[in-house]
């Protein structure tokens, strides 16, 4: 229930329970905080400490939504770096729907998007699989004919065979516009979903650092999350990076697609935690959350497939069947548009 409450306020502009009033999201994350409370009671009371520990992760979460980062880094303390719980899902019945739309399907892919332009770039595949961060897999299924950037997608896309027989086996996007570069992550139907991860809990306290400007636990943080993975430490270039402080978010957004335009210039700590938090909570739904917070520069528009809007969205609205079903929000500005 607790992260029920979590990803509501994550995630939607205002929020409504049981057809009650408009509420701002945080009090989504104030009622994730009870509930994640209650877990640490009944965990303890069942001497169950994975539930005690989810309920310390829950809270870190939650207090970040509120802003209150002492509360965030005291609860996240509780919890082990090798932590996780998961959603769970199932072949046949709560399939996994990353899954679905990418192996399933070609609806999603990670062509052009920052991972294969710069994360894990898409010039360091071998035998058509990514090579770089193990946080951020993929595969790709097939390769645009025409090299120019942006490609004229007439010419069509040429499969590399590595996909055939795996899902669907698409090796184009189902737009037409992208040769199908296949996430690695969620490889089966019943895959399931991190919810609450120790790594999470060492990314809250980096973040705490780069607010504090502390740069030694900045890097001790994030190397104990990238270490968890296989990662390996931060590079050289990356502490010359620290070495220049928080500095600010930054982000290309391009005029034109351009395969050489590193969308996250890596420059400061706060370049690094976004890169991190982006490869290390990835297709887990929680990118949202960080443009809105942060007021990402990514939102003001630009390109990746094709121009973006000049303000991207960065939450999602009440959504219409609650304002056609509850009397008390119908003629709110949120359901009227006024």
């Amino acid at each position: 229930m607790g992260t029920a409450h979590q990803r509501l306020g994550e995630n939607f502009c205002d929020v409504v329970y049981d057809k009650g009033p408009v509420q701002p999201r945080t009090a989504s994350f104030d009622s994730a905080i009870i509930a994640f409370n209650k877990a640490k009671s009944i965990g303890g009371a069942a001497n169950a400490q994975k539930y005690i520990d989810a309920g310390w992760g829950g809270l870190a979460q939650a207090y970040v939504g509120l802003g209150d980062w002492g509360s965030a880094v005291a609860a996240a303390g509780n919890v082990g770096t090798d932590f996780l719980i998961e959603a769970i899902y199932h072949q046949a019945a709560n399939s996994n729907q990353v899954y679905n739309e990418t192996w399933g399907r070609a609806e999603v892919g990670v062509w052009a998007t920052p991972i294969a332009r710069q994360y894990n770039k898409a010039s360091d595949v071998v035998n058509y699989k990514s090579t770089g961060d193990p946080r951020v897999p993929y595969t790709v299924c097939g390769s645009w004919n025409d090299t120019n950037r942006p490609p004229d997608v007439t010419l069509g896309v040429t499969p590399t065979g590595t996909c055939t027989g795996q899902g669907s086996g698409a090796t184009q996007g189902a737009g037409g516009l992208t040769a199908h570069h296949r996430q690695d992550k969620y490889t089966s139907r019943g895959a399931n979903v991190p919810t609450i991860t120790g790594t999470e809990m060492r990314l809250i306290e980096a973040e705490n650092a780069v607010r504090s400007g502390d740069q030694a636990t900045f890097i001790t943080k994030i190397n104990l999350v990238r270490n968890h993975y296989g990662s390996g430490d931060l590079s050289a270039d990356d502490l010359l990076a620290v070495a220049n402080g928080a500095g600010a978010l930054n982000w290309d957004n391009c005029s034109t697609w351009a395969a050489d335009c590193d969308v996250n210039e890596i420059n400061d700590m706060w370049s690094i935690l976004d890169r991190e938090r982006y490869m290390t909570l990835w297709l887990e739904g929680r990118r949202f959350w960080d443009l809105f917070r942060w007021d990402h520069p990514f939102l003001n528009g630009g390109t990746l497939i094709g121009p973006g809007e000049a303000r991207r969205a960065s939450c999602m609205p009440i959504p219409e069947i609650e304002c056609t079903l509850n009397e008390n929000i119908a003629n709110h500005s949120v359901c009227t548009g006024g």
